[in-house]
């Protein structure tokens, strides 16, 4: 895809494309990846304005002062300055990530823009620093690490990967709040990065994020995989937990038949694609191509010492797979017995009914019959004529 730049952008830099951007971008950068037969990525690097870039900065520096939320009635909270900053940036992370995700939807069809990931979208941030190592090493007592590096969650090196050239540290699910989980923090000094290293990508501020996109693309178009099991994991988990054999009423059967039927159609989907997914996984060579080399900071955590990224996401990924076929396979099995359930209650209703109907056709054959016999003898019509006839009877 390449660059892609604003319609009414008057920079020239070869080859682009044009199109809306989300409102803190700049510019963008698109690469496609074929990753199975039927699943290809496209990864997309936002470049943002400078002012959006100097968010987390400005936040940082400024000063908040103690405030007071009522939490009821009688109560209210204290919140202290740490903690109107720890909003801000969380804030500042969900805008960015909306807009990514809105951009997504309106341009770029596909799994990640439907409305059944259940909000899950796999976004990766790329944070510098000018001077201070982010996510150093644990120094034990948690008051000894920097205030304002874990405010932007880069304080705490556990589970955090490391390339040795350039330095960059990536670490993700570990520090962020649970509405993040599907966010990749990427991080490293500017100075790691030499400017005779970065002037083939233009040398200017943006180069920094050119270069490291060109490192690391090919990695998070693999990382994002886990994203899509997770969402695929919940959705079977929200069929799971919200089927209830409990009798159904009304016109409720169609519209239930209806859904698992949908069900059914999107459980083949899941089942080929953790299928594909599972050999891919399964082919080193071909997942590890060019992805960029990170070795665990701690390799204790991981049993071995040649651990490396992209080895833990294919174990990861198979693992995954599996137990999602597993999953999967369960599911289409209950949904079975609740179309199997849905059948024979809809059968007895129809049985029932069926029933009724015996006994008004009955009726309405014994009243023609009357009135055959009664045209057929020459009798006459007067209900009078045989009040005394049917009473006699009657009463003896």
């Amino acid at each position: 895809m390449g660059y892609i730049l604003r319609p009414d952008s008057k920079r020239y830099i070869g080859h682009i494309r044009r199109a809306p951007l989300p409102p803190s971008v700049d510019s963008a950068i698109g690469r496609i990846y074929s990753l199975t037969s039927s699943i290809t990525c496209v990864v997309i690097c936002f470049i943002l304005k400078e002012e959006p870039s100097e968010q987390f900065n400005v936040v940082l520096k400024t000063e908040f002062a103690t405030t007071q939320k009522a939490i009821s009635k009688t109560g209210y909270k204290i919140i202290e300055p740490y903690f109107h900053k720890k909003t801000a940036i969380k804030d500042i992370r969900n805008n960015i990530r909306s807009e990514a995700k809105t951009w997504f939807r309106n341009f770029l069809p596909g799994f990640f823009s439907t409305d059944s990931v259940n909000g899950e979208f796999p976004t990766c941030e790329l944070t510098t620093l000018l001077q201070q190592e982010p996510l150093p090493a644990s120094r034990g007592e948690r008051s000894t690490r920097l205030g304002w590096l874990e405010l932007l969650g880069l304080d705490y090196d556990f589970r955090t990967w490391r390339s040795e050239h350039p330095e960059l540290k990536l670490n993700w699910s570990t520090r962020l709040e649970e509405d993040q989980s599907s966010h990749c923090l990427i991080s490293c000094r500017k100075d790691s990065i030499s400017d005779e290293e970065l002037k083939p990508y233009g040398g200017g501020k943006t180069s920094l994020v050119v270069y490291i996109d060109m490192l690391l693309n090919d990695l998070i178009s693999r990382w994002a995989i886990l994203t899509m099991l997770t969402s695929f994991e919940r959705y079977l988990n929200s069929i799971r937990d919200t089927i209830t054999f409990t009798p159904i009423k009304g016109g409720a059967s169609l519209i239930l038949l209806k859904k698992l039927s949908a069900h059914f159609s999107n459980s083949v989907n899941i089942s080929i694609v953790s299928s594909e997914l599972r050999r891919f996984a399964s082919q080193p060579r071909r997942f590890d191509h060019e992805c960029a080399a990170f070795n665990p900071t701690h390799p204790k955590y991981y049993g071995e010492d040649k651990a490396t990224l992209c080895k833990t996401l294919r174990e990861i990924i198979i693992e995954r797979s599996k137990r999602l076929n597993n999953f999967d396979r369960t599911t289409r099995d209950l949904l079975a017995q609740f179309g199997t359930m849905i059948s024979s209650h809809e059968n007895i209703g129809l049985q029932g009914r069926i029933g009724k109907l015996t006994l008004v056709l009955v009726f309405l054959t014994i009243v023609l019959l009357a009135l055959t016999l009664i045209t057929a003898l020459n009798l006459p019509l007067d209900w009078s004529a045989y009040r005394g006839y049917l009473s006699s009877l009657l009463h003896s």
